[in-house]
């Protein structure tokens, strides 16, 4: 993985696809590089978190979570709505704006 900076990794749930990225976020983050590693769904991230914590240099969050926390640092409301629909065009508006 290390001689390719471009890799698409597919497979089936439970075929490892995890456990290689967080090798990969192991190794650039011992090669002095920061990592962030992110993913939508919530309960991975947990997961991630976890097996990255005693990890110097990686960053692991929902994506959600790495919004919220992104925008408290710069000082912005995050208050995305409640309703899934709504939801849907929130993610979709707020990553088409240009700062």
């Amino acid at each position: 993985m290390q001689s390719n900076s471009k890799l698409l990794i597919s497979g089936g749930a439970g075929t490892g696809k995890t456990l290689l990225a967080i090798e990969d976020a192991k190794y650039q983050a011992k090669q002095g590089r920061r990592t962030l590693f992110y993913v939508i769904i919530k309960l991975l991230a947990g997961y991630l978190e976890s097996a990255v914590a005693d990890e110097p240099g990686i960053t692991a969050a929902s994506f959600h979570n790495f919004a919220h926390q992104s925008c408290d640092r710069a000082g912005l409301t995050f208050e995305p709505p409640s309703d899934p629909a709504d939801l849907s065009i929130f993610f979709l508006r707020r990553r088409s704006l240009s700062y």
